[in-house]
């Protein structure tokens, strides 16, 4: 890791930034229908990493675990497994970017 980011801030960002937020506002971005919960527990959608096919829903959100995974493209993981698939970055990039964007999280 980068010597910038410690790995308290790195579980802070993990802990405090939702996935199902940010793949709702990854969805936005990329055109494709907001998140649905049909069952209440799991959100499902189209995949923004467009890396398969996007006309089937195969990517689904775990809020409780604050987790994703796409069955389509079989990547998945934490809040920033998924900023460094979208925006094809390292660790410390995909850190970086909240860190930029949610002032709180840098102590703000």
């Amino acid at each position: 890791m980068d010597q910038y980011i410690s790995r308290d801030l790195i579980a802070k960002v993990k802990d405090e930034v939702k996935v199902i937020y940010y793949a709702d506002l990854l969805c936005g971005a990329c055109d494709l229908a907001s998140l649905e919960s049909p069952e209440g527990i799991r959100w499902i959608g189209h995949c923004p990493l467009r890396l398969h096919d996007v006309r089937m829903r195969t990517f689904t959100v775990g809020p409780e675990a604050n987790t994703w995974y796409c069955s389509g493209c079989r990547h998945g993981g934490d809040i920033i497994a998924l900023a460094k698939a979208y925006l094809r970055v390292n660790d410390e990039y995909a850190v970086a970017q909240f860190l930029v964007s949610i002032p709180f999280l840098r102590g703000a």
